[in-house]
């Protein structure tokens, strides 16, 4: 005759004070699976579902860890480490999506292409600690008079770039003027001088069946156009 086991006591699926707020989740996930199987939660030692849950909590935790952890690696590939906005890969695969949803919904956009003006000088006048604070200065004002949907990019050395979704050349073509008004009043503070920032922008708007290398192409060109007619002072670097 085989000896009969003492009867295990209920479980209770809520967790006790201070534990993890997560375990009566956890324990409700078990049960569920539990009876999945045929077998009753009260048939279980409390041990073993502690041991369960502590198992699974912990994996859980790893699986979120290991996550965040690929997300951040990933947004280093697309993302300038000195300016902290998108890098040339990170802009390539924004102008695409945005190509893309044009061929959706016939919805069109521009690209602005920027080159900062006398950028060598200032790097040789002051040094490249200047000149990087430079650039981070200007990314942080292009970031902050965008809209929320638009996209700033470091391509590059000292040029930048600026996709618009969803925006009419006319449009476009008044907020690329704006843009460029007030990006050429702009100035570092760097070791008690004030450095004016200068530079030529370019724009290209884009339509539905355009490549990103052509719209690129094209905003490079008339930016250089631009920086040409300005003729020698485009180069001059002013304290």
């Amino acid at each position: 005759m085989s000896r009969l086991h003492p009867p295990v006591p209920a479980l209770a699926l809520g967790p006790p004070t201070g534990a993890d707020p997560n375990r009566s989740h956890l324990a409700e996930r078990f049960a569920l699976l539990a009876e999945a199987n045929g077998l009753a939660l009260g048939q279980i030692d409390p041990r073993v579902l502690d041991l369960a849950l502590a198992a699974v909590a912990e994996a859980e935790r790893r699986l979120e860890v290991q996550s965040q952890r690929i997300a951040y690696l990933e947004s280093l590939s697309v993302t300038d480490e000195l300016t902290q906005v998108r890098n040339r890969r990170g802009f390539q695969g924004e102008l695409e999506r945005a190509l893309a949803e044009a061929g959706r919904t016939k919805k069109c956009g521009v690209v602005l292409l920027i080159d900062l003006d006398g950028f060598k000088a200032i790097n040789d006048t002051h040094g490249h600690a200047a000149g990087d604070f430079v650039l981070q200065t200007v990314a942080r004002w292009l970031d902050g008079h965008v809209r929320p949907g638009d996209t700033v990019a470091r391509m590059g050395g000292d040029e930048f770039a600026v996709l618009m979704r969803q925006t009419g050349s006319d449009n476009a073509a008044s907020r690329a003027a704006e843009l460029d008004r007030q990006l050429n009043r702009l100035t570092a503070r760097w070791g008690g001088r004030q450095l004016k920032i200068r530079g030529s922008v370019g724009l290209a708007a884009y339509s539905p069946g355009d490549d990103a290398d052509t719209v690129v192409a094209r905003a490079d060109q008339t930016m250089y156009e631009k920086k040409r007619a300005r003729g020698p002072r485009a180069l001059k670097l002013v304290n």
